[in-house]
């Protein structure tokens, strides 16, 4: 009965002398806000709150907005995407567009809806590679439109050669052939009898241009001269798939062979060679004057040659 009289008293921020609860005067004689949970005459919504991007701003009207909830990294290593969309208001249409295909289309999801993918899990098969989908929502002439981009990866690297081979010699020098548009890290094993140590490659570049990578590089093993190591390579793709090489025996030698002594002496049509060297060798010899140099065995794996040519 107070509440009716039409008379502010201390206690009351206004009096309409009404039990309408939806005018600016609520029947507990308080001003009516945004943000109250109640939605007056001149609200389009009030969710109990004064925040935006919620369905409803902090003018308590409502947003002409949707939300993306499924993608939400940038890495897949599959090909079928949950979508999942949803807004407050509905939609006469929501399509998306993915600009990173040969010929893009406008893909439709719904059609007077406010949702896709919401109610029941809803997927979408992409191929390989990068995309870049635009969401649009249509209501009438007015459209909004919002866009993700992602990498799609599902093929294993790889490793299609490695040098040396088995029980070869290397000073330290490599070579790596491989099959990989996104790589994210190329690492090289290696171990002697009682360790085993490990490097990030770095200085592989992808060239596009080409199906089968080939990295060549240098790692210091001058402490492990002479002696013999096993070694491996693995390469990491961006979806963290992976692909890792055989290990292979092989022989170090990272200081260059010597001649100890050269000498020699010429006769007839002959040369007589005294050669020694500081580690066996494969010693080869150059006749520049002959009209078509080429380079000649005189022996393989020795230390040593007393012999005549």
């Amino acid at each position: 009965i107070t509440q009716l009289r039409n008379s502010q008293n201390g206690l009351e921020q206004c009096d309409d002398g009404n039990l309408n609860n939806l005018d600016l005067c609520r029947n507990n004689c308080k001003l009516s806000y945004c943000g109250d949970g109640i939605r007056d005459l001149i609200e389009q919504c009030d969710d109990h709150n004064n925040q935006s991007n919620d369905g409803c701003s902090n003018t308590c009207q409502v947003e002409f907005d949707f939300t993306i909830y499924s993608i939400n990294q940038t890495i897949f290593n599959t090909r079928k995407i949950n979508l999942n969309l949803s807004s407050f208001i509905n939609f006469n249409d929501l399509s998306y567009l993915d600009s990173f295909t040969g010929t893009p289309r406008l893909n439709r999801l719904c059609r007077n809806c406010n949702a896709y993918g919401d109610d029941e899990i809803k997927f979408k098969t992409f191929s390989d590679g990068f995309h870049n989908l635009t969401f649009i929502a249509q209501q009438g002439s007015r459209s909004i439109n919002k866009s993700v981009s992602f990498l799609i990866d599902t093929k294993d690297p790889k490793i299609t050669k490695t040098l040396p081979k088995r029980n070869d010699y290397t000073n330290g020098t490599f070579e790596l052939q491989y099959q990989e548009e996104h790589v994210k890290n190329i690492t090289f094993y290696y171990a002697n009898n009682s360790n085993l140590y490990s490097q990030t490659i770095t200085d592989c570049t992808y060239n596009e241009s080409i199906k089968r990578q080939q990295c060549l590089f240098n790692i210091d093993l001058s402490s492990f001269h002479n002696q013999n190591l096993s070694y491996y390579f693995d390469v990491e793709d961006v979806a963290l798939h992976n692909d890792s090489s055989k290990p292979l025996n092989i022989h170090i030698d990272t200081v260059s062979p010597q001649f100890t002594q050269f000498n020699f002496t010429t006769g007839f049509r002959r040369v007589y060679f005294n050669i020694t060297l500081s580690e066996p060798v494969t010693l080869d010899y150059l006749d520049s004057s002959e009209l078509r140099p080429q380079w000649r065995n005189l022996c393989r794996k020795c230390s040593s040659f007393n012999k005549s040519k």
